[in-house]
């Protein structure tokens, strides 16, 4: 029989997740939509997979299948392998978390770049050639945001990715042409001040290539595949491999209690599995798949969602092309 003082030991705990529970003090509606929002999209990615789920009745069934033929051992502890398991998925986690925020910058860096062109061409240059630099700014970004689906796209063809490369370099083209017009064509304001003026405007125009190059290596790179396919395939022959060690946990559990080592291996299974599948939603931050991903229209150049796109844009762009 437990002591007193061990029942008192065992009531903090209970009481400390009790006031977790409740909050001395209520949160703002927006806290509590946010936190609700954030646990329905770890679930999601993390929880509700075929990984996961495939995972979750390994672990139950072969403990289970082991102890009821008599398969039980405790040669290795399975927190070896978990580990071995959880050190790989937390650096390519981190690998893939770093390219989302490199992507973030190039982006910040792109769009200042794009505001810097707009605004520089209307205050330095004739009203002609400031009204072409925006509109070969929005080209520039369509021929981008195909580009980058392409880019990611491990389906595309590479004649495919090699004819939107061209296409976007051709746009790129046509921006430096408007840009020099600019410089050619000042305002009478600017024109004795054009020398010194031009170099800020095609500065810009080097850190928008830059920055959208950034963007495209980044949106074509992955995890080494060797490493994603030692983490995963180590979760999933974690529930095999160590189904005779929790299986012997439950042969030693007290009579009445075999299900804590099934849920240990469960626990075990789950949690390694959760971190492959985090990893996996990270690789990509421009596919859309999770909340964390990052939305490019946040990233558009002056003016681009007031202007034509699809089709039209395209064949505005190639005709500049052939022009140029």
């Amino acid at each position: 029989t437990a002591s007193p003082f061990c029942r008192i030991m065992w009531l903090i705990p209970l009481l400390g997740l009790g006031l977790s529970a409740r909050p001395l003090a209520p949160r703002p509606a927006a806290d509590v939509d946010r936190a609700n929002l954030e646990r329905a999209e770890f679930v999601r990615v993390a929880l509700l997979t075929p990984a996961t789920a495939r995972s979750a009745a390994l672990s139950l069934l072969c403990p289970i299948a082991c102890s009821t033929m008599g398969l039980v051992g405790k040669d290795f502890d399975p927190a070896l392998l978990s580990l071995v398991i959880a050190t790989p998925s937390a650096f390519s986690i981190n690998a893939a978390y770093t390219r989302r925020e490199r992507a973030f910058v190039a982006l910040a860096q792109l769009r200042a770049a794009a505001w810097s062109i707009h605004h520089d061409a209307r205050r330095w240059g004739c009203d002609e050639d400031a009204a072409s630099a925006s509109e070969a700014l929005r080209v520039v970004w369509a021929s981008f945001m195909r580009e980058i689906r392409v880019a990611a796209d491990n389906r595309s063809s590479p004649a495919r990715k090699e004819q939107e490369m061209i296409q976007m370099y051709h746009d790129l083209d046509w921006l430096g042409e408007c840009l020099e017009g600019v410089r050619r064509r000042p305002s009478p304001e600017s024109r004795e001040a054009m020398a010194a003026l031009a170099t800020v405007l095609f500065t810009d125009e080097r850190m928008l290539l830059n920055s959208i190059e950034q963007v495209l290596v980044i949106a074509s790179t992955r995890t080494p595949v060797l490493l994603r396919g030692f983490t995963i395939a180590g979760s999933t022959l974690f529930p095999i491999l160590f189904a005779p060690y929790f299986a012997a946990i439950a042969a030693d559990a007290p009579p009445g209690f075999p299900w804590s080592a099934y849920l240990l291996s469960l626990l075990f299974a789950v949690t390694n599995t959760a971190l492959v599948n985090i990893q996996e939603a990270l690789e990509d931050p421009f596919d859309g798949d999770t909340l964390d991903d990052i939305r490019l229209s946040d990233f558009e150049p002056p003016g681009y969602a007031s202007t034509r796109s699809g089709p039209a844009v395209r064949d505005t762009a190639a005709a500049v092309g052939r022009q140029g």
